[in-house]
């Protein structure tokens, strides 16, 4: 009884620390317009975090009517530093919501003040251009379209235009706030296992 107890009060304490509530897409849309797989390789769009935002999944556009044929790397670059600040990868296989495929990252923080770059390889699948009803999360605000021609792994990108909307391409999935940090998860660990003595205590 002791021994059950204890394990799930500490399933209960992991699944708390590592849980990250499914928010919203930094980008969305209510259908298609035109659908590109040509002019560039590597493209995405540039975008400033207007509040810390936690990055916890990545997505690829997908439109059904004809689907997507490889696993898509994508990367969000610091502009200042150019440095790649998370990656991951989006494939045919991975949960399809909302024109886009998603796959989960480990939660990341993207700074307010800071412009990134959100960029995929195309791969030979589309993205699409100025598409309808398009929206963008109120924690981000949306600069230009970024692109590079004959590259096919992940770069920062070398080009810009100001194209209505065009490359999408990669999206995110945002939420406004920060990852607890370690000293918080600490905190909670130290109550959890407060309370876990207490339990054996009373059994």
């Amino acid at each position: 009884m002791k021994r059950a107890a204890c394990i799930v009060f500490l399933s209960v304490f992991m699944a708390t620390a590592g849980q990250v509530a499914f928010a919203s897409a930094a980008v969305a849309f209510t259908s298609p317009t035109i659908d590109f797989s040509n002019f560039t390789d590597l493209v995405g769009w540039q975008f400033t975090v207007n509040n810390n935002i936690t990055v916890d999944a990545l997505g690829f556009y997908d439109n059904p009517a004809n689907g997507i044929h490889s696993s898509h790397p994508i990367g969000i670059y610091d502009v200042a530093t150019q440095e790649l600040v998370l990656s991951g990868a989006v494939g045919p296989a991975d949960p399809y919501s909302a024109w886009f495929n998603w796959a989960s990252v480990a939660p990341t923080v993207l700074l307010a003040g800071h412009t990134y770059d959100i960029v995929t390889v195309l791969n030979g699948d589309n993205r699409t251009w100025n598409p309808n009803g398009i929206t963008f999360d109120s924690n981000i605000t949306y600069i230009e379209d970024v692109w590079s021609n004959g590259v096919h792994t992940l770069m920062f990108p070398n080009s810009t235009d100001s194209n209505p909307f065009g490359y999408f391409g990669p999206n995110f999935d945002i939420s406004p706030g920060t990852v607890p940090e370690p000293s918080t998860l600490l905190l909670l660990g130290t109550g959890m296992l407060s309370g876990l003595g207490a339990l054996r205590r009373k059994l």
